[in-house]
């Protein structure tokens, strides 16, 4: 509780029952009251804590907030959370990323020839190419994700121990490895994320180039600078490379097991100077603009846009000063215009695309 204290969190309540239904911890943070279930459990023998807030745990919650809105009218926002939930919120999750920099990423499976061909040219993945022949992409990442640490470490090690001794290239994914452990490691529970490494698209994109990534496509950003852009939602689900929450049963329900091509993007240049991103989706928008000094760009905004600087300063509407790091909103059915202050001002503007 001292925790949710620490970030900003009001406590109203703690224990508050409504029926059959005990909230643990009701909490107001700005406008939005939060809902938490606290679960905790000595072991996973019987699952991990998140896998006890089933449907009914959630029609319970909900119930349990209608009636507590009821007795203390006035929110707006309500939001129902727990440590280590993977879905915060109903909302499905495609997102945009456009590159800074060289930018390194995993992306989608391999295609099956070339996937297949990985299985049979590394000499630790020989036991799994029967597996993928049988039962395809979710019966060989079942296999690999689900396998007990020690059959893993089988695997993994001896792999990670030849990887570390070559001298690969960026496009070649025992370079990832080894910039994963060249620091040394504990020879056990060797991160299984390292089979995304050979299973996954490894694609690199130059700097404004983009890519796009429909909610179900596994992905990991590797190395390097972006600016992203996603849908209103806060669920995501992790196998491996990362140190936070991992939950491998829920991943296997939601993502897409096919082979891919990864969807690059090239910007395209507008007459007025925009550099747009065409994008598959009515979610969201993005664009960018490279501006020198006293150029100015002008437009009536459609939705509410978000505005962020990445360098060089500008003036909006001869009022309001921003500069690198900032940001600044546009409300909806506004005329407004923009004027850069700096040689190349680069700003970034995210929008819904409305006809």
């Amino acid at each position: 509780m001292h925790g949710l204290q620490k970030k900003g969190f009001i406590i109203r309540q703690t224990n508050w029952r409504h029926r059959h239904c005990e909230v643990d911890i009701i909490a107001e943070q700005g406008n939005t009251l939060h809902f938490i279930e606290v679960k905790t459990r000595r072991s996973t023998k019987y699952g991990n804590p998140e896998e006890s807030i089933n449907k009914q745990k959630m029609k319970n919650l909900k119930d349990a907030a209608e009636q507590y809105q009821f007795q203390n009218p006035g929110w707006k926002w309500i939001q129902f959370d727990a440590p280590h939930r993977n879905y915060k919120d109903q909302n499905h999750k495609p997102e945009v990323m456009v590159a800074l920099s060289d930018f390194w990423l995993l992306h989608g499976f391999k295609k099956e020839d070339e996937l297949k061909g990985g299985l049979q040219t590394i000499p630790e993945f020989a036991s799994l190419l029967p597996v993928f022949n049988t039962e395809g992409y979710y019966g060989l990442y079942k296999k690999v994700m689900e396998m007990p640490s020690a059959q893993a470490d089988e695997i993994l090690l001896p792999l990670v121990q030849r990887e570390l001794k070559a001298a690969d290239k960026k496009s070649e994914p025992g370079f990832w490895v080894h910039k994963l452990y060249e620091k040394g490691f504990e020879a056990r529970n060797i991160d299984r994320g390292i089979f995304s490494l050979y299973f996954f698209n490894l694609v690199e994109l130059q700097p404004a180039q983009a890519i796009f990534q429909e909610g179900g496509v596994p992905h990991a950003y590797l190395e390097g600078q972006n600016v992203e852009l996603m849908a209103n939602s806060d669920n995501v689900l992790r196998g491996g490379l990362t140190p936070k929450h991992i939950n491998v049963p829920e991943l296997l329900k939601h993502i897409s097991f096919e082979g891919i091509e990864p969807n690059v993007l090239n910007p395209a240049i507008s007459d007025d100077g925009e550099i747009k991103y065409p994008l598959p989706i009515e979610d969201f928008g993005i664009s960018a603009f490279q501006l020198q000094k006293d150029q100015n760009y002008k437009c009536q905004s459609k939705s509410a846009e978000i505005f962020l600087i990445l360098s060089g300063a500008v003036v909006c509407n001869n009022e309001l000063t921003c500069k690198r790091g900032e940001t600044f909103v546009i409300l909806p059915d506004t005329n407004y215009s923009i004027t850069a202050l700096e040689n190349n001002t680069l700003m970034y503007k995210a929008f819904v695309p409305i006809e």
